[in-house]
Order: C-alpha cells, then sequence, then structure tokens
C-alpha cells in the first residue's frame, strides 16, 4: 500500500469536486457534515476510502463478497482522472457501482472521463458483471447527460427527510 497515493488521489478528489457532486451516499457517510456540506477534513476521509480500495483484489477476481476498486487516469506524470467502483457478488444478480468518477476540472470535455468510463465499462462486463449503477448529484446536469450517452438510465428517485 503506497499511503503518498492515497493521499495524492484525496487531494485530487477535493479540488475537483463541486457542491453539485454530492448525492445520497456523501449526505449517508463521513465525506459531508450535518448540514450536507463537505466536511473539513475531506482529505483524511477519502485517503481512508482509498487505503481500502488500493488493498482490494482487482475487479477481475472471481470471488464471492464486495470488492471496492480504484483506477487512476495518468497524463505526464499527473493525475487527471479517477474513479472509485465497487462490485458486488454472490447475491442474486452481481452487480457494480460506479461511486465516483472525477476528472480534473480543467480536462473536462477533453474525453477523458468517456475514455474513463469506457475502460470501466469494458472491464466490468469482461468479469462478467453487466448491471451498473451510480448516482449522482440532483443539479448535476451535466454529468446526468454525460452517463445517459453511455446508457445509463434514471431507475429510482431517492428521498430525505431530515
Amino acid at each position: 500500500f503506497d499511503e503518498g497515493k492515497a493521499m495524492e488521489y484525496a487531494a485530487f478528489f477535493r479540488q475537483n469536486v463541486t457542491n453539485e457532486y454530492i448525492s445520497h451516499s456523501e449526505l449517508q457517510g463521513p465525506r459531508t457534515d450535518e448540514s450536507g456540506a463537505w466536511v473539513n477534513d475531506l482529505d483524511a476521509v477519502f485517503t481512508e476510502e482509498m487505503r481500502e480500495a488500493f488493498a482490494s483484489k482487482p475487479i477481475s477476481a472471481r470471488r464471492k463478497g464486495f470488492t471496492r476498486n480504484v483506477c487512476g487516469v495518468m497524463r505526464h506524470d499527473k493525475l487527471v482522472a479517477m474513479a472509485y467502483v465497487s462490485v458486488e457478488r454472490g447475491v442474486r444478480k452481481t452487480y457494480a457501482t460506479l461511486e465516483d468518477i472525477v476528472v480534473d476540472q480543467s480536462q473536462r470535455g477533453g474525453k477523458i472521463g468517456a475514455q474513463t468510463v469506457g475502460w470501466i465499462v469494458q472491464e466490468l462486463e469482461a468479469a462478467g458483471v453487466r448491471r451498473i449503477f451510480l448516482e449522482s448529484g440532483l443539479h448535476n446536469d451535466h454529468a446526468h447527460h454525460f452517463f445517459e450517452s453511455f446508457g445509463f438510465r434514471q431507475c429510482s428517485i431517492v428521498m430525505m427527510r431530515a
């Protein structure tokens, strides 16, 4: 495990997400505070998540249970995109969740996101995973259209009372 790599991914995440990115999993977990804003120590929270993800077996490992994987896209030795994917096997229908995909704000619109999602879908399908879920912040319209271009469609609405 490379602690520096986990910290690099955490800093990248914090630098490239906005409030529009926040969806129900952020609200349920340690990434946001009671008001629904990013926590002050987001780097520490995400570094801990990265520790777990870097220690997981690859998506292609055929076994039962839950795994989390992270992949990064490097350009000229600089992280320009990252994705965080979980796979649940041993349930009635094996599925994956594209938990996070973040592209450097200065690189958006340059096909890095599309190439990353395309590669993830290809890897999941090669590993026998056909059902892929993701969630997106309510007002993240650009992301919604982006994911729809890959065949994702809305399948539920999440509601919260706080």
